[in-house]
């Protein structure tokens, strides 16, 4: 590994390590998102005076991740919500596709309902997932969007709930 590699692992896990700090004091919690949004908004910007890195991992899994999870879902596990909390269930966020950005309704990522459940498929390199945050080192699940086919019908673009370790 390069010294430039090695160096970007040391300073992710940094991240990840102070807010591992954060999050074990109980000082930032994804229910604030429904409960006391206000809070979750003004820990963000309180951590992102002291460090911009752990800030960002701090957004990806509290907004990004466990906020998509926490609003989309209609009944959240409450496992998956303890986790995000805990960092156990570290995430990731799966929108931005290399070549459409977040354009969403171009987006070629689709979910095929098939022998009950979905398959998801990237088909072309334009489009791969692009600017996962967390997803290197740390991440055990993505929330995938994807254009969600049932029967042969294109029913819209959905978010997906991924375990990728």
């Amino acid at each position: 590994m390069g010294r430039r590699t090695s160096r970007l692992a040391d300073d992710r896990q940094l991240a990840y390590d102070r807010l591992q700090s954060l999050t074990s004091k109980g000082l930032v919690s994804v229910k604030w998102i429904e409960d006391e949004p206000t809070k979750i908004f003004a820990a963000h910007e309180m951590v992102g005076m002291v460090d911009g890195s752990t800030a960002t991992k701090m957004t990806v899994q509290f907004n990004l991740f466990g906020g998509t999870y926490f609003k989309l879902k209609a009944d959240p596990d409450a496992s998956i919500i303890d986790g995000i909390d805990s960092l156990d269930a570290m995430g990731c966020f799966g929108l931005t596709e290399l070549g459409f950005g977040n354009n969403a309704v171009e987006m070629e990522t689709t979910a095929h309902w098939e022998d009950g459940s979905f398959v998801l498929h990237s088909p072309t390199p334009l489009s791969q997932k692009y600017w996962i945050t967390n997803s290197y080192l740390h991440a055990r699940y993505a929330i995938v969007f994807a254009q969600t086919h049932v029967n042969g019908q294109n029913e819209g673009v959905h978010g997906f709930l991924v375990r990728i370790r």
